[in-house]
């Protein structure tokens, strides 16, 4: 915010290169996710976000809790260096890029926006009681302790519904991105930015 600040940095021309994530024709910095985690961001009502910034969120998450009934996906994990898929079912997929959208709200504490890798958590059950629980896990940076959170990283994904008459939702960084089926893949170190 500071502009003599920003000037400084620019006229530093300190670069490095981060990798990009593409779900179907749509490109992500930070994640991507299908299922419930897209339908926050659908359901976000958009004059309390005019007026109230990212409170908006919080509402629309907890809305999203205790309305949506998240429909069952399958998900196939491959990584281009190695030909075994990884086959498995969950309730909503989110894929980081980069694990921490805040200082305090770290999704995948450990993801790298560098390593050619896109992390992956499956959230295997979707009632409320599950709900609250890996919305305290990633609040206390405790995902991996949670046997119904898997944990995995690959290169492409294809995800879909179980069933395939469903309609599941998708988001690239916070914006709808469509309807499932998806793929998702990454651009390895496609983005040069500017950093301190």
């Amino acid at each position: 915010l500071n502009t003599k600040e920003l000037v400084q940095i620019i006229a530093r021309k300190k670069t490095r290169k981060i990798d990009v994530g593409r779900i179907n024709d749509r490109y992500f910095v930070i994640a991507c996710g299908v299922g419930m985690d897209a339908e926050i961001y659908k359901n976000v009502e958009p004059n309390i976000k005019r007026f109230f910034g990212e409170v908006a969120y919080p509402l629309s998450l907890l809305k999203t809790m205790f309305s949506h009934q998240c429909k069952k996906l399958e998900i196939v994990i491959r990584k281009r260096s190695n030909a075994e898929e990884i086959k498995t079912e969950g309730y909503y997929a989110l894929i980081c890029n980069m694990g921490k959208y805040t200082k305090l709200f770290q999704v995948i504490p450990d993801a790298k926006d560098d390593d050619g890798l896109l992390d992956i958590l499956i959230f295997k059950n979707r009632d409320l009681i599950s709900q609250f629980t890996y919305l305290f896990n990633v609040i206390s940076k405790t995902q991996k302790l949670n046997k119904d959170l898997l944990y995995l990283k690959g290169t492409e994904f294809t995800i879909k519904p179980k069933d395939n008459n469903e309609i599941i939702y998708a988001h690239a960084d916070a914006e709808i991105a469509g309807t499932t089926p998806v793929e998702v893949s990454i651009l390895p170190k496609a983005l040069e930015v500017i950093v301190r």
